[in-house]
């Protein structure tokens, strides 16, 4: 059975290049968020960030994280996992600015 196995071998090398990629396009988008958590963490200045965008964000990534548990894909529960606590560190330092007072 030389051809199944040199089958199952091509299988597995397709598989981990795959999964690399998807390991790495979750490590990149993930790794993106950073700078805006680590500036809001300094600043606590979130005027700039549209409350909706990551309200709206936040809810989708939360999805694809349960859509990466119900197909049991790494790369996706790892990258959305992340990504929300990412989100949400920003999110929730928006959800608590105080408005600015329109008279000056």
């Amino acid at each position: 059975m030389p051809d199944a196995c040199a089958y199952a071998g091509a299988t597995f090398a397709v598989t981990l290049w795959v999964e690399t990629i998807g390991f790495t396009a979750a490590a990149l988008t993930t790794v993106s968020f950073v700078p805006q958590v680590v500036r809001t963490l300094r600043t606590r200045d979130t005027r700039a960030i549209s409350l909706w965008m990551y309200a709206l964000f936040s809810a989708g990534v939360a999805l694809w994280g349960l859509y990466g548990l119900l197909i049991g894909s790494w790369p996706v529960i790892a990258a959305n996992a992340v990504t929300l606590v990412l989100a949400s560190i920003v999110l929730w330092h928006k959800l608590r600015e105080t408005p600015e007072n329109p008279s000056g």
